[in-house]
């Protein structure tokens, strides 16, 4: 039975390898740098693989190319497509990014399209946390139920606004691990466990 709510996922680094990518991407344009597995990078930026000089070179041309956004490998499974599924019949999915780029709309909305995942409201933002609190008015979806992202700075923004959050664990957003217990959703390590975290809330909602 649909519930009324929305869940909002972050994309890279929740969905979709962006550190494999990057680094592929990097290498082609005859950077030292070999692909590296999200699980596998150990600091936000990439400047530990590169200089910054080149990263920030490497960045101004994907916000060029109108195939990078499409490029990018996955990081769920297919038991964590199923439980994604399962939380879809339940409450809006929203994906939330903060991707830029050339026609960024478009090919993101094509990934997820071609990576069967729900359908859902594909907003490109640069703030998630007003992104968020914005939603229930503008797409008259009810209150936030959810919402996962692997970026230190996002996840402590949407926990400070009460949004009942989730942070997907990585070596490179471990140094905030002091904070789990102040989450409400705390840290998961899979999709699968995110969609637990939801359901259990919101049967805990409806049934208090």
């Amino acid at each position: 039975m649909y519930y009324p709510g929305f869940v909002a996922l972050d994309i890279d680094g929740v969905l979709a390898d962006l550190s494999f990518a990057f680094g592929k991407f990097a290498k082609e344009l005859g950077l030292n740098m070999r692909p590296v597995g999200n699980g596998r990078v150990p600091t936000w930026s990439f400047a530990t693989f590169i200089t910054k000089e080149e990263e920030k070179m490497v960045w101004k041309e994907i916000k060029k190319s109108k195939e990078f956004w499409l490029t990018l490998p996955i990081l769920f499974t297919p038991s964590d497509r199923s439980d994604l599924a399962e939380l879809a019949a339940r409450f809006q999915i929203v994906y939330i990014t903060n991707r830029q780029g050339k026609n960024v709309f478009e090919q993101t909305a094509q990934w997820v399209k071609s990576n069967s995942l729900p359908i859902g409201p594909l907003l490109v933002t640069d703030s998630k946390v007003k992104t968020i609190r914005g939603i229930p008015g503008g797409l008259f979806l009810g209150s936030c139920m959810g919402a996962i992202d692997d970026k230190p700075l996002n996840v402590l923004e949407m926990n400070a606004d009460s949004v009942p959050t989730a942070i997907r664990d990585w070596p490179y957003n471990r140094e905030i691990r002091y904070m789990d217990n102040e989450l409400e959703l705390g840290r998961v390590y899979s999709l699968s466990e995110f969609v637990g975290r939801v359901l259990d809330r919101a049967d805990k909602l409806k049934g208090g």
